[in-house]
């Protein structure tokens, strides 16, 4: 039984409990449950020989409204404990994941490419049909097994088992330094081309008498100035 002064665990306990034998379940919780000892680890540590743990990734900050703080995003799987991943469990730290939302500084969001590239690592690693043969990335993913999870104390913080990648670490040549630099200002470029576009067709909608299909929205401080604008007149002044 969890501790009275934390439901973290209480609440991992009525999800594995809501789940039949093929069930499967996914939810987010705090950084803190992945490690803590007494009572909850007695609880993680049963729930990880059962084999039912199946994926764990941690998310980096300010992807949510109303928190700030990293998170972990946990996956449980009944099925898995009648299959060769039973002693296994995947982690994949997606802290470097994420796109800064158009016109707010602090917060951040993946983009449907960015959800296809992690769950193509999940399916990679459950051999789903027409999917590629999976394979441990540094820094980003790793599967790790029950012996190294037990001698890690039962520990489900990717950091823990994941490591950190450093093109530096990893001898690339310049030039594939500098693809690395193209890919990642290209991707930039196309999430804000398609922001814009976001943008533009919403203001249309909603004030057709401009045309903002000519108009770039790359400047923060613009963006700001008119979501207040538009905020003050409609749920201000009620105009």
């Amino acid at each position: 039984i969890p501790r009275a002064d934390n439901g973290n665990y209480l609440w991992i306990q009525i999800f594995l409990n809501s789940l039949n034998e093929k069930g499967r379940a996914g939810f987010v919780m705090a950084n803190s449950a992945s490690d803590v000892g007494h009572s909850e680890k007695e609880i993680r540590q049963k729930m990880i020989v059962d084999g039912v743990v199946d994926v764990i990734v941690a998310v980096g900050p300010n992807m949510f409204y109303n928190v700030v703080v990293p998170v972990t995003l946990w996956f449980l799987d009944k099925r898995k404990k009648q299959t060769n991943l039973r002693d296994r469990i995947l982690f994949i730290d997606a802290r470097g994941i994420s796109t800064p939302i158009l016109g707010d500084r602090a917060r951040k969001y993946w983009t449907d490419e960015q959800i296809k590239k992690i769950a193509d690592i999940v399916r990679s690693y459950r051999n789903e049909k027409g999917t590629k043969h999976y394979q441990d990335i540094k820094g980003l993913c790793r599967v790790a097994t029950l012996e190294e999870i037990k001698e890690a104390g039962y520990s489900l913080n990717p950091a823990q088992y994941v490591g950190t990648f450093n093109p530096k670490d990893q001898g690339l040549p310049f030039t594939d330094k500098l693809k690395v630099i193209n890919d990642l200002l290209k991707e930039r470029t196309r999430v804000i081309q398609k922001l814009n576009t976001q943008v533009a067709s919403n203001l249309t909608h909603y004030f057709h008498k401009f045309d903002w299909d000519k108009t770039e929205f790359f400047s923060p401080e613009i963006i700001n100035y008119l979501l207040n604008l538009i905020y003050r007149e409609w749920f201000v002044h009620f105009r």
